[in-house]
């Protein structure tokens, strides 16, 4: 089994995945390695049933219903490719379905916690900047977090407010937009910081670790937002991700077409888009109220 996905992993990577998507790849199809090992089984000889029993043991363990769905689909990508290379003659997993359950909307920020958050670094000093320009980029365009590390300086115009994601999820490009404010963020940041953090001057990524001198890795903007939250004072539960949330959110709040978010987020199918049209109860009491002739009290 280990052998199967050790030269799947591989495949992947002469197709140019990103590091991001091989490592939860292997994460996903390890598991399922060890799985199969405690029922002595080759991989040859996994069935659909074992594959749904897999996916049962993944619920029973707490896995959320986007986990379990990952995990299929790793799968169906590894057996797919054994059977193009003549390792089995049949995709086990081609005909199980992919785990349903109750998609909720993404935790979010008002506008003014937003703002809250985003504002907390110090202007003042380099890294504050610096970390501001990441907040506001993440808010105003909505980037993932491993898009944000990948871009390289080359990717933002200023002139036009724009930044283009090379690779992201699913390795389709876009160019999104960039705000006033992160724009004149973002100016100063490269105008008056950049420079100082680099230890190579011909470095090409745009934001900077301030103590290694060279690209920022990932758990570096995790560790940003949480700082953040904590000064802000908030104590809603704050993530990276919970930026490009809440943009979503705030932008079909104020009428944006769902195809332009869509095409702002990246999403390959509206369908991961649509989540962010589903308003809470409150929400609908308050339209309710305002909208329905009987619905004043």
């Amino acid at each position: 089994m280990t052998a199967g996905i050790e030269k799947y992993l591989t495949y992947l990577k002469a197709k140019d995945y990103s590091p991001g998507t091989l490592a939860w790849q292997r994460s996903h199809l390890e598991r399922f390695s060890s799985y199969v090992a405690k029922k002595n089984l080759g991989i040859e000889k996994v069935t659909e049933d074992q594959i749904r029993s897999y996916l049962a043991d993944l619920k029973r363990s707490g896995l959320a219903t986007r986990t379990r769905q990952a995990h299929l689909s790793a799968l169906k990508g590894l057996f797919s490719y054994l059977v193009k290379e003549g390792i089995i003659t049949k995709n086990p997993a081609a005909r199980v379905k992919p785990p349903q359950g109750t998609s909720s909307l993404p935790a979010v920020l008002t506008v003014e916690e937003m703002m809250r958050l985003i504002t907390t670094p110090d202007l003042s000093t380099p890294v504050g900047v610096r970390d501001r320009a990441i907040l506001e980029l993440l808010y105003s365009s909505g980037l993932r977090r491993r898009e944000l590390v990948n871009l390289n300086l080359s990717d933002l115009d200023l002139t036009s407010g724009s930044v283009r994601v090379n690779q992201g999820k699913g390795r389709k490009d876009r160019v999104v937009p960039v705000g006033k404010t992160a724009c004149q963020v973002m100016a100063l940041y490269l105008k008056h910081v950049r420079h100082w953090f680099l230890r190579d001057p011909r470095e090409e990524a745009l934001f900077i670790d301030s103590i290694k001198g060279r690209r920022m890795a990932v758990g570096t903007i995790n560790y940003l937002v949480k700082k953040a939250l904590k000064k802000s004072g908030l104590t809603k539960k704050v993530s990276p991700h919970t930026l490009r949330h809440s943009m979503a959110t705030h932008l079909l709040q104020n009428q944006a077409d769902i195809r332009y978010i869509q095409a702002m987020l990246g999403h390959a199918s509206i369908n991961s888009t649509q989540v962010y049209t589903r308003l809470d109860l409150h929400d609908l009491k308050a339209v309710h109220r305002r909208a329905h002739p009987h619905g004043k009290r």
